[in-house]
């Protein structure tokens, strides 16, 4: 019972498993497991190759649920976003395909099959 009060100031991991929660938030540049944390739109980027960066600009705002043109996002809605798109089905190189229609993408990046 302690533990859950120490944990509810805590972001819900939203299925992500401990190590992929921290692995995000590493990637994320998030320093804090807090509920008020912000996500910069700088690190969402950093975190793709800059021929795809174009392509996954608007994800961003699509992911945070904020209008295109925001330069943060709540860490909780990200994370909850994320989760939610991957529990959904969605693998990259099946949103890269999507994203990429009719686009002929370098080797490394094309979708499989």
């Amino acid at each position: 019972m302690g533990q859950q009060a120490s944990v509810a100031s805590a972001v819900d991991h939203a299925g992500f498993a401990e190590e992929e929660y921290q692995a995000l938030r590493k990637a994320l540049c998030v320093a804090a497991d807090d509920p008020k944390a912000l996500v910069s739109i700088e690190a969402f980027m950093a975190c793709f190759r800059g021929d795809l960066r174009a392509l996954v600009h608007s994800l961003f705002a699509q992911l945070a649920k904020e209008k295109q043109g925001a330069t943060s996002a709540s860490w909780p809605v990200l994370v909850a976003s994320l989760s939610a798109l991957l529990q959904s089905g969605a693998d990259w190189p099946g949103l890269l395909g999507a994203w990429a229609a009719g686009v002929e993408l370098p080797a490394a990046a094309a979708p499989e099959g």
